[in-house]
């Protein structure tokens, strides 16, 4: 089986390959549009139009996002579990350290991992009113709530 010979790249497609890939690279362990553009020495701008022009280009950031995130998620269970150890200071220098751990990260945590056992769950009550048992005064005193209600609503 023949192969097909490699067709030469123009400069300028490899100039921008070799762009996308180092703000790929970066995008991967920051997560951040515009760290990534400057390690690319591109624009933020150029990143979208390359998003919209190229769908191979698009899955790759797709990849790196997923990357990122996984790195993300992989270092806020370091924090809530492992902990960190922040510095105690006298007299401006370090005599020791404090492990901390984060309630907030391992609640969220949770809740993403499992969100049938830890979401928040809110229950509402809703009654409903027979207005047509009202006599006229009372649908008058209630209409008046209702107008109230809705400029203090509007108010403020």
């Amino acid at each position: 089986m023949k192969k097909k010979p490699k067709k030469d790249l123009s400069p300028r497609t490899v100039k921008t390959r070799a762009q996308q890939s180092a703000f790929l690279q970066t995008y991967t362990l920051t997560a951040n549009i515009r760290e990534a553009a400057l390690a690319a020495g591109i624009s933020r701008m150029t990143h979208y139009r390359w998003l919209k022009r190229d769908p191979t280009y698009r899955k790759r950031v797709d990849e790196a996002a997923n990357n990122a995130f996984d790195l993300l998620e992989k270092e806020a269970l370091r924090r809530a579990m492992v902990g960190i150890n922040e510095p105690n200071y006298f007299q401006g220098k370090v005599v020791g350290y404090t492990k901390r751990y984060s309630d907030n990260l391992t609640m969220f945590l949770l809740k993403a991992a499992r969100p049938e056992k830890f979401r928040e769950v809110i229950h509402h009550k809703q009654e409903v009113v027979d207005l047509t048992k009202l006599d006229t005064q009372e649908v008058l005193a209630f209409r008046a709530l209702v107008e109230k209600a809705q400029r203090t609503k509007e108010e403020g």
